[in-house]
């Protein structure tokens, strides 16, 4: 059994949608999102439930979208939390090494 893009969308809407909600009350447990969201796939995968079966094969493309959108998303919020101007000297380390574990990674891929 395949399961349907309408399915995924589905399901990653209400993850999103429970961690906005649920948010503040993540911040006093000693978990973090991440850990909810791996949770909830090995309750919903294979292992679980059942209800979602990602063949990685079929999902390649798919896959490698939603892998690329989350590093952009996890950089960009990570960027949002450093609280400095950009012309500051302690933006040095981090862009240097985005800087170098990007070319490393592209070239790895090619």
């Amino acid at each position: 059994m395949t399961t349907s893009f309408a399915l995924w969308a589905l399901v990653a809407g209400v993850l999103l949608i429970a961690m906005g909600f649920i948010g503040t009350v993540l911040e006093r447990l000693p978990r973090s999102p991440p850990l909810l969201y791996l949770g909830a796939g090995l309750a919903l995968g294979p292992s679980g439930a059942g209800m979602l079966l990602p063949d990685p094969k079929a999902y390649s493309p798919l896959l490698e979208r939603l892998a690329e959108s989350a590093v952009l998303i996890s950089v960009f919020v990570t960027a949002l939390r450093i609280s400095v101007p950009l012309k500051d000297r302690r933006w040095r380390l981090p862009i240097s090494l985005a800087s170098v574990a990007m070319i490393a990674t592209v070239g790895l891929i090619a």
